[in-house]
């Protein structure tokens, strides 16, 4: 069984949690971050960021449908939705490719998996005085100073 001690753990890498987890670290504290994607989380990855990708693609289409009011003539062109689709993954690939770069600069260690707070019988324990899960609030802990927690991250992954 593998111990690991952080001064902070952050479940989930979405916009909350990626930049508590550099801010934690911009502060002078070891942070652990586990998530079961790429940085960034469902909203960097496959949510928000690539469906804004999407609809910049549509608004460009609607400008080309309308070039004749801006003093445009086209004589035609073609909207590819595939290309459009991979255009979407590369943004979002970039994000999360800047993300996983201030990860490694500011030393922040990523777990691959998912986490989940629990208080014995884990393969793996991570010690931490500070647990953040941006997702739900209720799971936010504090600690005295000099107190531990213990309580542990299971990783399903």
């Amino acid at each position: 069984m593998a111990t690991h001690k952080f001064d902070v753990v952050v479940v989930g890498t979405g916009p909350g949690g990626y930049v508590s987890a550099i801010r934690c670290a911009q502060l002078g504290l070891s942070v652990a971050t586990v998530e079961d994607d790429r940085p960034g989380g469902v909203c960097l990855n496959w949510g928000c960021i690539p469906t804004k990708a999407l609809l910049r693609n549509a608004e460009v289409v609607t400008l080309l449908n309308h070039a004749a009011d801006f003093g445009i003539r086209l004589t035609g062109f073609e909207a590819s939705y595939p290309e459009a689709v991979q255009r979407s993954r590369r943004v979002a690939d970039r994000m999360a490719k800047g993300v996983e770069f201030l990860f490694r600069k500011n030393k922040i260690t990523l777990f691959p998996g998912r986490g989940t707070l629990t208080t014995k019988n884990a393969n793996e324990t991570r010690t931490f005085d500070y647990c953040v899960n941006p997702a739900n609030k209720n799971t936010y802990q504090e600690t005295t100073e000099g107190t531990t927690l213990n309580l542990t991250v299971v990783l399903t992954k």
